[in-house]
């Protein structure tokens, strides 16, 4: 299930109200914790850094590959990090490197020339923390707009994954306490799926609504 929203003409923000709650960054958990709070009747100001686009025309997904000028790839001025890349070089990322955009590795997959317009380009919000291979998506959405259509649970063997591997440290919650939260959402956007046997699956699939 694909939710689609029709574009509107945003009204500019009355700072003269008080907001019951202010959320900064308008994706999954910051789309999903607006929706909560204006449907118990909340006044929330919702900050994105980004703006909308409409993905039904940007995302081709039934769109032959030969029906594209480069099969879906990006033009060649446009680049995609790859994991040597965030491997030797040094943040900024983009740094020094001849090309008009460069993004992150997810655009280095299918039909990229797609998506192009919805994750960063490191050379104009460079990224100077720690190394770390972040995918950053400044639009009306976040990283929603490019989920691939996955909604798979995180289980145990994530939050208690020190339990199992030793290293870093445990979640402070466990998948009992979010069960029922991923059980509406599953509802509410229309997930499915079917209940697999692998030990990573085994516990957080059992719950998933069947095809």
């Amino acid at each position: 299930m694909l939710l689609q929203f029709p574009a509107t003409a945003n009204p500019e923000v009355d700072l003269k109200i008080t907001y019951d709650a202010l959320i900064v960054g308008s994706g999954a958990a910051g789309g999903m914790a607006a929706h909560v709070l204006t449907s118990h009747g909340l006044k929330v100001l919702l900050l994105e850094a980004g703006k909308a686009q409409d993905t039904s025309k940007l995302l081709h997904s039934m769109q032959w590959p030969y029906d594209h000028p480069r099969r879906g790839v990006m033009p060649p001025d446009h680049h995609a990090l790859t994991l040597n890349e965030y491997t030797i070089r040094q943040s900024p990322y983009a740094q020094n490197l001849p090309f008009k955009s460069v993004q992150s590795y997810v655009q280095g997959w299918n039909g990229s020339d797609y998506s192009k317009t919805l994750v960063v380009n490191e050379k104009e919000h460079p990224y100077t923390g720690t190394r770390y291979a972040w995918v950053r998506s400044r639009v009306v959405g976040g990283k929603t707009n490019i989920w691939g259509r996955l909604a798979l649970r995180l289980s145990d063997y994530d939050f208690k994954a020190k339990n199992r591997d030793g290293y870093g440290e445990n979640w402070p919650i466990s998948y009992a306490d979010i069960a029922p939260y991923y059980d509406k959402v599953d509802l509410y956007l229309g997930i499915s799926g079917t209940k697999k046997t692998f030990p990573i699956c085994r516990i957080a699939c059992s719950n998933v609504p069947s095809n």
